[in-house]
């Protein structure tokens, strides 16, 4: 559990309730992402439109993105109760087809963002110490990453921070892993060459995920832990955002958009965060000091703008 203090705690057995896992939410979930993504690519492919094609490249990235918060989710083995199914379907079905993903070089990092969120020991502060996540900033400067972000300007920064968490200390258990993950993307490549499926590919996975994915996975960093009023103790370390239906189709699903839920009690699988966020808000003093913002265009352009 998170070492986050002063939020209320819930009765133990309701924890327990809310943390049970149930492979087949996990899995309909990420199936419905991956329906989802390939549907549009196949219609934006055989009816072909400029205009199409930007709608059809922000809705896919925003479908890797979810795929990429599933894959969070295996980092702490929600997805299913079997440690290694969880790790399995994580791998194959939410990291690897990220191409730079891994769900074991996430993990090893990933718990020390927990336990010291916010702190000079927070792995994840490396990335928010570049100029562009240094908030407040002028609404301008914000509106100017986001187009260059948008173009690809973020990509190499996120594969480095990516290639960053592989050069980490690898356990041997997380061997053969790395090994299915070669030959998995060497299969790929070899089906892509054998089918001439090349140009599909670079055109409706690899250009959202080198452009959208990247802004709305920084979007989502962002609202998570920038930009954040004075608050009293652990309340002001993290944000929860209420998407709007735009935010649900362009920016991620679902679900961990409850972050301070899910720092306080990581236990809970993402398809209960919204019941636990309910739970939590019967206790006066977390309503009164939990900030809630409506919107990821209000973090960006109100919360996080000079």
């Amino acid at each position: 559990m998170s070492e986050v203090v002063g939020p209320p705690k819930l009765d133990a057995g309701r924890v327990r309730e809310l943390s049970v896992v149930q492979p087949w939410k996990s899995t309909a979930l990420i199936i419905g992402e991956w329906v989802a993504a390939l549907t549009v690519a196949v219609l934006c492919w055989e009816h072909w439109h400029p205009a199409l094609y930007v709608v059809a490249v922000m809705f896919i990235g925003a479908r890797q993105h979810s795929l990429a918060v599933m894959m969070h989710e295996g980092a702490h083995y929600r997805l299913a109760r079997d440690k290694q199914l969880n790790d399995w379907l994580s791998e194959l079905l939410c990291a690897w087809p990220m191409l730079l993903l891994s769900t074991h070089a996430y993990r090893r990092t990933h718990f020390a963002h927990h336990k010291h969120t916010g702190t000079e020991l927070d792995p994840d502060l490396e990335r928010r110490e570049h100029a562009e996540f240094v908030f407040p900033r002028p609404r301008g400067a914000i509106l100017r990453w986001l187009v260059v972000s948008t173009l690809g300007g973020g990509a190499l920064r996120i594969a480095r921070f990516l290639l960053s968490m592989e050069s980490s200390a690898q356990p041997k258990a997380d061997r053969k892993f790395a090994v299915a993950r070669a030959l998995y993307l060497a299969t790929l490549a070899v089906v892509l060459t054998l089918t001439d499926a090349w140009l599909g590919f670079l055109a409706m996975w690899v250009v959202p995920m080198l452009t959208w994915t990247v802004t709305a996975q920084e979007i989502r960093t962002i609202a998570e832990h920038d930009g954040i009023p004075p608050r009293p103790g652990a309340y002001g370390l993290t944000r929860t955002t209420l998407p709007t239906l735009l935010d649900r189709l362009f920016v991620l699903s679902y679900g961990v958009n409850y972050h301070f839920e899910h720092h306080v009690y990581p236990s809970v699988p993402i398809y209960n965060l919204a019941a636990l966020h309910e739970a939590m808000c019967e206790d006066p003093e977390y309503r009164a000091n939990l900030h809630v913002t409506r919107g990821y265009h209000r973090v960006l352009l109100v919360e996080c703008a000079s």
